[in-house]
């Protein structure tokens, strides 16, 4: 039942080669109950996908047959908010990870300051991080403290860490004002929209990160979190990155792919890249 599963799921992600065919589906039932799943629970979710495989290959040979019509690939936003350069490392580590696991979907990785509501208009996938100032999300106030520091060493004649060239835009506190609700009306109502938060941080994985507020504050614009908030260590306030999170980052950004597939409304969002509907 699982690998038959996961090659459904790669079919409709259309990673998997040969894709699975109707043929293979029809008919098919299994004898043995996994836990947590009733008899007819699995009967239905096998007749939904014969369905599904059916409509699927009829659009394929319809489209072999006609004028091919622009179809609209999945979006994945990845939306960063980074002071020092290690925030950014790891939300590009997200988006190759996304992309490996998802080769068709249109993935974006972008500053804060540059992540306007148009461009999250028509995102099926919202990742969005920052990194931790006193285990919570930055402020104006703790931005402008770091900055402050650093070219007061500067004018001391004391070597600066750099900064990222936006750390003195606009922080993830103050995008979330005016990220437009996921669910209100025209292009976004519909199925919920999927969202995930990460944050980069000192101590450990379980220690306190801004990522729960980040996570907090997409479910109050009505996105759903298709995996809890995931922080990635740093060895100095400063950076770098502890060894192996950007690689641990990449795995991650892959596991958002298959999580968001897998989920009750997963269906409804990720084959609409296969339905031939346009932007």
């Amino acid at each position: 039942m699982d690998a038959f599963q996961e090659a459904i799921r790669d079919t409709f992600l259309g990673v998997r080669q040969p894709p699975l065919t109707w043929g293979e589906a029809h008919g098919k039932r299994f004898s043995t109950q996994r836990r947590g799943y009733e008899v007819e629970q699995v009967d239905a979710f096998l007749d939904q996908t014969e369905l599904r495989l059916a409509a699927r290959e009829s659009r394929a040979a319809a489209g072999r047959s006609t004028v091919a019509v622009e179809v609209r690939r999945i979006k994945i936003t990845i939306v960063y908010e980074s002071m020092f350069g290690n925030t950014h490392k790891v939300a590009q580590a997200i988006s190759d990870g996304v992309r490996e696991a998802h080769p068709d979907a249109h993935v974006e990785c972008v500053v804060v300051g540059r992540a306007s509501p148009e461009l999250i208009k028509f995102t099926d996938l919202l990742i969005v991080g920052g990194p931790t100032h006193i285990r919570h999300m930055t402020t104006y106030f703790s931005r402008k403290r770091q900055i402050r520091r650093e070219k007061k060493a500067e004018a001391k004649g004391e070597p600066p860490r750099e900064l990222e060239l936006d750390a003195e835009g606009p922080g993830l506190r103050e995008w979330f004002h005016q990220l437009p609700k996921a669910k209100e009306g025209g292009e976004l109502a519909g199925p919920q929209r999927h969202a995930a938060a990460f944050d980069t941080r000192l101590g450990s994985a379980r220690a306190g990160g801004a990522g729960y507020g980040i996570a907090h504050k997409l479910q109050r614009h009505g996105y759903g979190l298709v995996k809890n908030p995931e922080g990635f260590i740093l060895d100095d306030a400063y950076g770098p990155l502890r060894a192996g999170e950007i690689e641990r980052a990449k795995e991650w950004g892959a596991q958002l792919v298959r999580a968001s597939v897998g989920k009750e409304d997963g269906w409804a969002i990720w084959d609409k890249w296969d339905s031939g509907s346009g932007e």
